[in-house]
């Protein structure tokens, strides 16, 4: 199994989890590996879901590049594993929409460390801690078709995976956090659907 980020922010974070971690350099690469990440970094672009900005610093240039990895790795039935900008990213490429500020937007307040309000069963949940970090300042609003809601805190999706079971995302850093045990099922979920067991 073939596991690559799709941009080098946090790049090196992942490589204490992941041997042999490849970065896609063009939306092309993508055939080439079976899991791809999206890590955490810049906001993304109101305007990828139909709104002006209003509070959000955004790379257009990376936008570019990973949507059309995203809408390729969709293609291509990969396994997708977001991560904070990468979560929300899943969400944007699949219909969804995000909050600009979510302390602005919602009156939410995702400082420090926060716990999870479990929303639907789902086997991450056994390897997850009871607290989670929160280095963001945006977040889901409304999730695309397709998408099961598995936790939130304080109305902000912080888990979401596909009803397929090909797409997972995760609002947190758990890099940040040393979640061996995460990054382990990660692995074998990939791995397993990857190779039809």
């Amino acid at each position: 199994m073939r596991i690559a980020t799709s941009h080098r922010a946090f790049y090196g974070d992942f490589c204490e989890f992941f041997s042999e971690l490849g970065l896609i350099r063009d939306p092309e690469e993508t055939k080439d590996y079976d899991l791809i990440i999206f890590t955490g970094g810049e906001d993304v672009d109101p305007m990828r879901y139909g709104e002006d900005n209003h509070g959000s610093y955004f790379n257009s240039r990376r936008d570019d590049i990973e949507f059309a990895i995203m809408t390729k790795a969709l293609e291509l039935n990969k396994k997708i594993l977001g991560v904070c900008r990468g979560h929300q990213l899943i969400a944007v490429a699949n219909g969804g929409r995000l909050y600009q500020d979510i302390f602005d937007d919602l009156g939410a307040n995702h400082h420090g460390y926060h716990s999870l309000l479990v929303h639907t069963p789902h086997p991450v949940l056994d390897v997850l801690p009871k607290q989670v970090n929160s280095l963001h300042h945006q977040g889901i609003r409304e999730l695309g078709p397709n998408f099961d809601l598995i936790a939130d805190w304080q109305g902000v999706p912080e888990v979401i995976a596909s009803k397929n079971n090909n797409i997972l995302g995760v609002q947190f850093h758990p890099e940040f956090m040393g979640l061996a045990k995460f990054f382990a099922y990660v692995k074998a979920w990939a791995d397993v659907t990857t190779t039809g067991g």
